[in-house]
């Protein structure tokens, strides 16, 4: 009923790509069609991390929402997209609890409240299949005691919450990113709204402007990140997809990208 009415169709919607609907792949089916360029740009900047990333290429891996990013971390190894993980936030914490770390009441809750316990088994797989020096995780932390206060990873269980990545951590971060060729950055390493717990969130994405490497940014609160440290316009691209985006890099088709070719 409705493509007798157009004369193209015009898909500039990469965020939803990931779907099969209607609306995404039957136009394709009936009517002249063409990528928009939201869309347009999404797939050059995803295929230059996927397909033919200048190397080194560094995945780093933070913030709270981390369910995609699991289904993207195995992937991207094993088919050698991302050379390191550095990994950051929640994914961080569950890394140091899969490697052996306590950490203590605060983020044992978390995991628990949250239903994170699911991915220490996934956690595991993946450090013993890959090692320390494909997937880095923090060695110092900072935690929420009145303030900031770093505290290096041995000297956990701590009961208040873990807020950042330690300064250590953050140098360690910065110097790898530095000498990337490409680097993808999905979610902060801390509580960057809470300025004292800002620091690493602010060094990474520093060294990601400084390395002058190829860099997309995914994710809305590393968007806001950017944006609260003047550095949107200062990375190669800042995309705006979610699931598609996680699915295309784990090697995936999109059923609307599909349809358009």
């Amino acid at each position: 009923k409705l493509y007798p009415l157009a004369d193209v169709f015009v898909n500039d919607a990469f965020a939803a790509a990931h779907k099969a609907q209607p609306s995404l792949v039957g136009f394709s089916e009936v009517l002249p069609s063409c990528a928009g360029r939201v869309m347009e740009a999404e797939l050059d900047a995803l295929v230059r991390i996927r397909d033919s990333p200048k190397k080194p290429c560094i995945f780093c891996l933070g913030g709270r929402k981390i369910s995609d990013k699991y289904e993207m971390m195995e992937p991207v190894l094993r088919n050698n997209v991302a050379d390191k993980l550095l990994t950051s936030g929640v994914i961080g914490l569950l890394m140091l609890k899969a490697s052996g770390v306590e950490l203590g009441a605060a983020s044992e809750s978390l995991f628990r409240d949250m239903h994170y316990d699911k991915f220490l088994p996934i956690s595991r797989k993946l450090l013993d299949t890959y090692g320390r020096d494909k997937i880095e995780f923090p060695t110092d932390v900072a935690i929420d005691c009145g303030g900031r206060k770093e505290m290096d990873v041995s000297s956990l269980p701590e009961d208040a919450p873990i807020m950042d990545v330690g300064k250590r951590t953050s140098d360690r971060y910065s110097a790898v990113i530095r000498g990337a060729g490409t680097v993808f950055f999905s979610g902060p390493p801390g509580v960057f709204e809470n300025e004292p717990f800002s620091a690493g969130t602010k060094q990474m994405l520093n060294a990601i402007v400084e390395s002058g490497s190829f860099s997309v940014v995914g994710g809305g609160h590393s968007m806001a990140a950017l944006r609260k440290y003047d550095f949107l316009d200062k990375v190669s691209y800042v995309s705006t997809g979610g699931g598609a985006l996680v699915r295309y890099l784990s090697g995936e088709e999109l059923p609307a990208v599909a349809a358009l070719k």
